[in-house]
């Protein structure tokens, strides 16, 4: 377990910098850029309190201690690494809420594991054979080089842990972004699993925009880890040891090497490649995913840290891939029926926010939330995480109470149409359709309006200015038509990290405020969140 003394420096570490992220955003004043700059290097201090003087135990004997699969109960425990890595596991992606790491941060991974009555906190000092004596599963967010690095002293208890059943995830990223291959060199050579400097690319129909490397995994082997998946999304993900692949590119892909200038000199801590097949580099099915048996413990590899963040984690698979890695490498193996029942408390719907199904036609490769151009709708599916719980994906969501189908071109799909029919049948649950993201606006769709006249519904006598058409279902459901699908785009919609003052987000919030009024629930502003200290 973390010191007292970490855990408080850890927690005024979240606070400071959500404050300090939050103001520098909104007021955007030299002053308090000033201020946010002094408290960030308070915490940072705060944060990487040293913890040498734990005892450093005969390894074997501390892990002879391990339980079998047999006899894992309730609660698995997990520690998340918040010493070697920036990590923030309780940092929620909220509105107002535009630092880049926070949002692809671990937390809402996190959140899914408790949501299973998983024990999960940070480890904010070196890894002991003490602190890792009670604990089943250790995760590692990828690592940054202005973090301590592992010491040799670390890197036995690690491997002691593995080799006496303990297990890892190890979240790593495309090419050497922040120097994680230097800082997990020396541990992975223990693991005898090979670091890569490679971005994974591939071509369309497999990528979800003009950019090769923001790609549809839909190679799977039958490892436990991936069992089930259909479609997993890399956001600029890496390529991992092929020893232990699990999951891969198509064979159209190919890994773009990263350029590292002497003395990491440049103008990116991210060392991309160029994102275009180069005679020499290395192409065919990329290894994305690994797995791999060390002693009695076992290891995951994640080639890419926002496939598990806070946004994309609610993108097609990945939550199930996420979920999948962890009862795997904790060995946590109940019952079969338990285990099911495990994996669907970590898929439900997120406690307090509302469950939205962002309908993504991944079987037939078309893309829209996970899509960056400007007609994409990748900018809204993050807004929306922000908001609520929205899943981009074809599979049905049993607890959704909104739909949202993003052209009205997958109307005219039998299946489609049929699970849209299926979502109205319940009650008081809406169902947004998009228009066309052509300008100027057409003034009739044919292929909406041949739809709407299908449905057995009338006009509401109040419609939402932001709508261009509302009918409610014999069900007591609701049917809205947004015409200028266009106002949802990514032309029209910032980025999630682009810093907004109170005014811009004012502008964004008139998106959606009016699905408040039929059930949308209200998340918190950062602002409201953060734990002000009594005056």
């Amino acid at each position: 377990m973390p010191h007292e003394a970490e855990t408080a420096s850890y927690a005024i570490e979240s606070q400071i910098t959500s404050v300090g992220v939050l103001l520098a955003t909104r007021f955007q004043s030299i002053g308090l850029l000033f201020l946010y700059g002094l408290l960030f290097g308070i915490s940072f201090s705060l944060s990487t309190l040293e913890t040498a003087d734990e005892p450093l135990r005969d390894a074997l004997g501390v892990y002879g201690q391990h339980k079998e699969p047999s006899e894992v109960t309730e609660p698995v425990r997990v520690l998340i690494d918040a010493y070697h890595a920036h990590t923030w596991i309780d940092t929620l992606a909220t509105p107002g809420q535009t630092n880049y790491h926070l949002l692809n941060g671990p937390a809402r991974a996190v959140q899914s594991l408790r949501a299973m009555g998983w024990d999960c906190d940070v480890q904010l000092g070196p890894w002991t054979t003490e602190s890792l004596s009670s604990v089943d599963l250790i995760v590692i967010n990828l690592v940054s080089a202005d973090r301590p690095p592992f010491l040799v002293e670390e890197i036995q208890a690690l491997m002691a842990f593995l080799r006496q059943g303990g297990g890892a995830i190890v979240i790593t990223d495309h090419t050497n972004c922040y120097f994680h291959n230097h800082v997990l060199g020396a541990w992975f050579h223990e693991l005898d699993l090979q670091l890569t400097n490679h971005m994974a690319c591939d071509r369309p129909p497999h990528t979800f925009s003009s950019t090769n490397s923001w790609i549809n995994i839909e190679s799977f082997s039958d490892h436990p880890v991936v069992q089930g998946l259909q479609n997993v999304g890399f956001l600029a993900g890496g390529s991992v040891d092929p020893k232990g692949a699990i999951a891969w590119t198509s064979p159209d892909g190919w890994a773009d090497e990263g350029r590292n200038p002497p003395y990491g000199e440049g103008t990116s801590m991210g060392f991309y490649g160029d994102n275009k097949r180069q005679p020499g580099e290395w192409n065919g099915a990329i290894p994305v995913i690994a797995a791999k048996q060390i002693g009695e413990g076992r290891v995951v590899v994640l080639g890419d840290q926002n496939c598990v963040g806070s946004i994309f984690l609610n993108y097609a698979d990945n939550r199930r891939l996420w979920i999948q890695a962890a009862q795997w490498t904790a060995r946590a193996h109940p019952p079969k029926e338990m285990l099911q029942e495990s994996l669907r408390l970590g898929l439900d719907k997120e406690q307090d926010r509302t469950l939205i199904w962002c309908l993504e036609p991944l079987d037939e490769h078309r893309y829209y939330w996970g899509q960056a151009t400007d007609e994409g709708l990748f900018h809204m599916f993050a807004f929306l995480n922000k908001h609520a719980d929205a899943r981009a994906t074809n599979r049905p969501l049993e607890h959704a109470s909104w739909l949202i189908v993003p052209s009205t071109t997958l109307l005219s799909n039998a299946t489609t149409s049929r699970s849209i029919s299926e979502f109205l049948n319940k009650p008081d649950h809406s169902v947004i359709v998009l228009g066309p993201q052509d300008e100027p606006v057409v003034a009739k769709d044919p292929t909406w309006d041949s739809w709407l006249a299908l449905q057995k519904v009338n006009p509401l006598a109040t419609k939402p200015t932001q709508v261009d058409g509302a009918y409610q279902t014999s069900s007591g459901s609701h049917i809205f038509w947004i015409a200028r699908g266009q106002a949802w785009s990514n032309r029209r919609t910032p980025a999630p990290d682009k810093p907004r003052n109170e005014a811009d987000e004012r502008l964004d919030e008139l998106k959606i405020e009016w699905m408040r009024r039929f059930g949308l629930k209200t998340v918190p502003s950062l602002l409201d969140q953060i734990l002000w200290p009594d005056r």
